[in-house]
């Protein structure tokens, strides 16, 4: 696997990777309902629910292809308790509803979406807060205990077991199911900016020429300055992928390093550093070498 490229692509068929490039379909709605910019997993989202909502026709714009930012190159980690002395109960109760989301999509979608239910170990110093040690139901494992869990593990020390309710999604194939149910989805179509007057919007500029909506959801990433000017701030991730291995361990597991994630093909997907934007997409190799 190149640098730079996504794990989950590989793990794709073909329909799921030409899911995520539809290209622009003919006749392109000119006057949607709904018009949604950007296709991300929140972009995806929203088109979804303004479909489910009966909110008429809608339409969603990426200039690339699906799930190309962020959303693509995520770690796909469902795991609403990890956030509790980092973010706090608040959060972390909107984490599990938004879990309870996925597991109802994945009841829909069945084998479509492939959510995964795993156990999560917290080994290491540090790796557990006080309020997440506190949880009820967590496991408490001795050293002797991790180490039959997870033979091989470098880190010797005791451990906190969650029990399953934590989740993993491939977010690649995430895009792929929530583009089929969002309405007519257009790849290749670049935002240029918007046309406003009395509040509402009058035409929204694109690659591929105007369009006109009803309403207007943009889901960028990053706010556009011509509608938002604001300071935002942008981080840069690592993970790493392994080479398939003899035998993944059965959890995925929460370190002072990083994450360790086991993928569906026997490999250990591992980092989620959060550093500074450098402005590059290049993968900083002493990052990466950090994660061994």
């Amino acid at each position: 696997m190149a640098a730079g490229t996504p794990v989950w692509f590989d793990q794709l068929d073909a329909g799921e990777r030409a899911a995520l490039r539809p290209g622009v379909p003919a006749p392109l709605d000119r006057r949607p309902d709904v018009l949604v910019v950007g296709g991300g997993a929140q972009g995806l989202a929203a088109a979804m629910a303004c479909r489910a909502r009966g909110l008429g026709r809608v339409l969603l714009i990426e200039r690339d292809h699906l799930a190309a930012g962020p959303s693509g190159s995520a770690a796909g980690v469902l795991c609403p308790d990890s956030h509790l002395d980092v973010e706090g109960p608040v959060f972390v109760e909107f984490a599990r509803a938004s879990l309870a989301r996925y597991e109802a999509l994945a009841d829909e979608a069945g084998p479509e979406l492939r959510l995964r239910w795993l156990d999560w170990l917290l080994v290491g110093p540090g790796a557990a807060g006080p309020l997440l040690a506190a949880l009820p139901g967590l496991r408490r494992l001795d050293a002797g205990d991790v180490r039959r869990l997870v033979p091989g593990l470098a880190l010797d020390g005791p451990g906190l077991l969650f029990p399953r309710g934590q989740a993993h999604v491939n977010p690649q194939r995430l895009a792929a199911v929530l583009a089929a149910r969002g309405g007519q989805v257009a790849t290749g179509v670049e935002y240029l900016g918007l046309r406003a007057a009395g509040g509402r919007v009058e035409a929204v500029h694109t690659s591929h020429g105007d369009l006109h909506p009803g309403a207007l959801v943009l889901a960028t990433g990053l706010a556009p300055p011509d509608v938002l000017p604001v300071a935002q701030l942008r981080v840069k991730g690592h993970l790493a992928a392994t080479g398939p291995g003899a035998t993944p361990p059965p959890v995925a597991m929460a370190t002072p390093g990083g994450t360790i994630t086991p993928l569906e093909d026997g490999r250990l997907l591992v980092g989620g550093d959060r550093a500074a934007d450098d402005g590059s997409a290049a993968v900083d190799e002493a990052t990466i070498g950090s994660f061994r």
